[in-house]
């Protein structure tokens, strides 16, 4: 009882409010499917769109080996025909060093080539370099303006972030009932962080009368959409029965929820095929299985390195030797389950650029959770790091 801690995520001590960050830009599915051929040609014809996507599947190693340094280039030369994609990716790429040595000035200078051809990502992006200082002084000011045209055009982390701002008087004149109905617009439309800093206001009375079932309401809906700070806020409230129905169970429950981290769960778990029929693991199947894997059959070796990585007890050891011969003979989900043991530190020495690197060749290859499972790990690397990574792969 009595844990009257409330979490939140962008370090605003006064309100735990999130600040909001920004996501990669959503792209057409249609483009993974581009044949690449096609592709390559209409960008080495000169198109600026084809240069794009191009650089987008070098960035992303969809159809290809993933490799920085060739989507630095074509997202350069894109970039220098006038693309506001190109421009944006090309300053983010500045921004963190991949694919080139970290020049914020040369951040800046392409962020703000994208921002003004007007979409609200590019706007929202170069606000935060305002707000936060990267490539030129802070600017509370200029970050407000930025965050105010993306937000006009309904851009979600831009709302949030406008919200903040008048919450704090950064910028903008303090109004904590301007800055109420920006996270209750957003928080409407499904943001989390929204619902979470809106369920913070009700808890703190701020611009509001303290309302703990409203705050509770609140951090259900993003406790729900997975955000871990309102699981543990909303834990809270069950702890205390502040607005809820007093449990120590549900807030135990909640509390472990949100330690969970829910953005690591799939490097945490072997990540079985879903085209395939679940192993069966009778005695006289197993022994089939590895009989076939001893006489080099890939499935049958992936098969093993499932078996043996799920047994009771486990053996981690064994599974890593059978996951990395079918992964060199070039079976995508073991090597999907490969940097799995290699990000784990089981049954092989932990080192991430190794995880990245066999998570990225099945990637490549199409399995689709590898891809989410790589870039999750991407989250926790340095730009050397994936850099490493990357020119493993070459």
């Amino acid at each position: 009882m009595n844990r009257l801690s409330f979490f939140c995520i962008g370090g605003l001590a006064a309100l735990c409010l999130i600040a909001g960050l920004s996501p990669a830009p959503a792209q057409a599915q249609t483009r993974e499917n581009a044949p690449l051929a096609k592709i390559t040609a209409e960008a080495e014809a000169g198109d600026p769109a084809a240069m794009t996507l191009l650089g987008l599947r070098y960035h992303e190693g969809l159809g290809v080996t993933q490799d920085f340094a060739a989507a630095f280039d074509w997202f350069q030369k894109a970039a220098q025909s006038g693309n506001a994609e190109a421009q944006y990716r090309l300053g983010t790429y500045y921004r963190s060093g991949l694919g080139v040595g970290r020049d914020d000035l040369a951040a800046v200078e392409w962020l703000q080539k994208a921002a003004d051809q007007g979409d609200p990502v590019h706007l929202f992006d170069l606000g935060l370099m305002y707000e936060q200082g990267i490539g030129l002084p802070k600017d509370a000011g200029k970050a407000s303006q930025l965050y105010t045209l993306a937000a006009q055009i309904d851009y979600l982390p831009a709302i949030e972030s406008l919200g903040v701002l008048y919450l704090e008087g950064r910028g903008v004149g303090q109004d904590v009932s301007q800055a109420r109905a920006l996270f209750l617009k957003a928080a409407e439309a499904g943001s989390p962080k929204a619902q979470n800093n809106l369920g913070l206001l009700y808890v703190r009375g701020e611009g509001v009368a303290q309302d703990y079932e409203q705050a509770a309401f609140w951090f259900e809906q993003a406790a729900n959409a997975g955000l871990p700070e309102a699981q543990r806020n909303l834990g809270v409230l069950y702890d205390n029965g502040f607005g809820v129905l007093q449990s120590d169970e549900i807030a135990t429950a909640l509390y472990r929820l949100a330690a969970q981290d829910s953005r690591d769960m799939i490097l945490q778990t072997p990540l079985f095929d879903p085209r395939l029929a679940p192993p069966a693991t009778d005695p006289d199947s197993v022994a089939a299985y590895r009989l076939a894997a001893e006489a080099q059959d890939p499935l049958a070796q992936y098969l093993m390195g499932y078996i043996t990585l799920t047994a009771t007890p486990p053996d981690a050891q064994e599974s890593a030797e059978w996951f990395e011969q079918a992964a060199q003979a070039g079976m995508l989900s073991a090597m999907a389950n490969l940097g799995v043991l290699y990000y784990q530190g089981v049954g092989r020495p932990q080192d991430y650029v190794l995880a990245y690197a066999w998570l990225a060749r099945s990637a490549a290859g199409g399995f689709q959770p590898a891809r989410m499972a790589r870039d999750t790990l991407a989250t926790q690397l340095t730009a050397e790091q994936l850099q490493e990574a990357v020119n493993l792969l070459k």
